[in-house]
């Protein structure tokens, strides 16, 4: 699923296209799928169902375009954003008066961070 949210999110989606203000599902490779494990499974006449390209529309297509620009946002702070953190964390220990005493408070907040986001993540999961 993850995968699938990804390739469109990321505009490389060919089974998710714009048409006419709205973003449309093309639902050919999911027929072609079903033929292929039909024939597959034993039953030949599914060979020869004839190839269509029926369409379902899902959303209107400024949503699908809002959320390719925040993917593609979220997509470059994912690059620099964890060493722009690294720089600021850095640098704040040296400019620390006591040094020792600011890696372990830095530790500590990371620490706590992490654990927080731990359990947001196990409460989601609960709840979805």
């Amino acid at each position: 699923m993850h995968e699938q949210l990804q390739t469109v999110l990321s505009g490389r989606s060919s089974a998710i296209t714009i048409e006419g203000g709205s973003a449309v599902l093309d639902l050919a490779p999911f027929i072609d799928a079903a033929k292929q494990r039909l024939v597959a499974s034993g039953f030949a006449a599914a060979a020869r169902i004839p190839e269509i390209h029926p369409t379902v529309e899902l959303i209107p297509a400024s949503y699908l375009v809002q959320a390719q620009t925040a993917y593609r946002v979220l997509d470059a702070a994912a690059t620099w954003l964890p060493w722009f953190t690294l720089l600021i964390l850095v640098g704040g220990v040296l400019l620390a008066r006591r040094r020792s005493r600011a890696v372990v408070a830095i530790g500590l907040g990371v620490m706590g961070v992490m654990v927080l986001f731990a359990v947001a993540l196990l409460v989601a999961r609960g709840l979805l």
